[in-house]
This record gives structure tokens, C-alpha cells and sequence, in this order.
């Protein structure tokens, strides 16, 4: 099953995040990259490379998100991968505990900072 709002996915190096909303994955704008809030649940694509791209999918779980959004925020980084002919490694990042691999990518005074607000 693919979904349109991974369509160019992991097509270049970079950051890509969706939030859920009601079951669905929805892009969200790059100025709120790094700004997570612990009522939701999100996905983060970080793609490398240059010929040969490589991903990691992270799905990050709010303090106070529901359990429909997380396990929405599950299957969706898993379809994801499927849409990336199954080569991500797969993160789960929970509030309060995230891996400093994830933490890099959002950091302080790159105006994208301020994960679990709210």
C-alpha cells in the first residue's frame, strides 16, 4: 500500500517529517522541523547519500499522544520503508528518551530546535 503523501520520499539527502492526523500521514512545512508536541506522533525520514541513498525512519511518540496515533505512526514508517524497497532502519523515539542520533538532526540554533513543546 503506498500513500501519496510519500511520494518523493527519500528521492534526495535531507530531513522530511509527517505528523499524523486522523490515520493519515501529513507533510508539515520545514520551518516546524524540530518542533514536536507531546500530544502527537510523528514520522521522520533522514536520507543520505549521493548515488547510493541510505534511510533511517524514525517514528517519535509524544508524552500525551493516543494510542491510535501511535500505532498509525508505526504502520505508516513501516509503509514507508516498503515505498523505499524495505532499506530503512527503523527508530522508535519516545519523549524524553530520544536517541541523540534523532536529537542531531534537530539542533538548537538551526531555528528548528524545541522537540516536545506544548
Amino acid at each position: 500500500m503506498d500513500h501519496p503523501a510519500f511520494a518523493e520520499a527519500g528521492s534526495g539527502a535531507g530531513i522530511e517529517v509527517w505528523t499524523i492526523e486522523q490515520f493519515e500521514p501529513v507533510p508539515i512545512e520545514k520551518k516546524m522541523y524540530g518542533k514536536f508536541f507531546n500530544g502527537d506522533s510523528y514520522i521522520v525520514l533522514k536520507t543520505t547519500g549521493e548515488d547510493t541513498l541510505s534511510y533511517d525512519a524514525h517514528f517519535w511518540l509524544g508524552s500525551n499522544t493516543t494510542q491510535d496515533k501511535k500505532g498509525s505512526a508505526a504502520i505508516w514508517t513501516i509503509t514507508l520503508d516498503d515505498m523505499l524497497g524495505g532499506r530503512a532502519v527503523h527508530h522508535r523515539e519516545v519523549q524524553g528518551h530520544e536517541s541523540s542520533q534523532f536529537l542531531g538532526y534537530f539542533q538548537p540554533g538551526k531555528d528548528n530546535g524545541n522537540i516536545g513543546q506544548r
